[in-house]
């Protein structure tokens, strides 16, 4: 899901004019946005298929994708409404067009996708936030510092976490911050 909401690749900045020069995460495009939907879809169906039976080799076969935390994708909703919107279609299994779904305001498609996305999750048994796994509010700032080199999903959000000048570490604070308790 993350390099389907990710900016386009014609839009990330700096970017060098040798493609072979560019990082892998270098923005959504048209090969990586066929592959990125698949992978959605198959996790929403095959997931649960998985944690309910691990022992379903076709679910097993199907799952090859993980899933981040809702935080993740609540901040970067607001560089494309329209991606996040059709995430979350996918995890509530209506089409986008549905006005359940097309009914609700760019700014508030983030909020509606973390909860959609926690609720998937909470229906797999999957430990709410890093509370539950052990991590507390003291641990916010070494995780910050352990994922400052890894700041591909701040430098996929345009105009929220490529800021020149900054590091990224505010906006992975919050991130993180978020990802305690959901």
């Amino acid at each position: 899901m993350e390099s389907y909401t990710a900016i386009p690749y014609t839009e990330r900045t700096p970017r060098p004019a040798n493609p072979i020069l560019r990082p892998a995460y270098q923005g959504s495009n048209p090969v990586a946005d066929i592959f990125s939907l698949w992978a959605l879809r198959t996790c929403v169906e095959y997931l649960p298929r998985v944690a309910k039976n691990p022992e379903d080799v076709d679910a097993r076969r199907q799952m090859l994708v993980a899933l981040s935390g809702p935080a993740v994708f609540q901040f970067t909703s607001p560089s494309s409404p329209s991606r996040h919107r059709e995430a979350l279609s996918i995890f509530q299994r209506l089409a986008v067009s549905d006005p359940e779904i097309s009914r609700i305001p760019d700014s508030e498609i983030g909020s509606h996708l973390y909860e959609a996305i926690a609720r998937f999750l909470d229906g797999l048994g999957v430990p709410r936030g890093l509370k539950a796994v052990g991590y507390s509010k003291s641990d916010v700032d070494m995780l910050v510092e352990g994922t400052l080199p890894q700041r591909r999903v701040l430098d996929l959000a345009p105009g929220i976490g490529d800021m020149v000048g900054e590091d990224g570490r505010q906006h992975l604070t919050k991130i993180i911050e978020n990802s305690l308790e959901y």
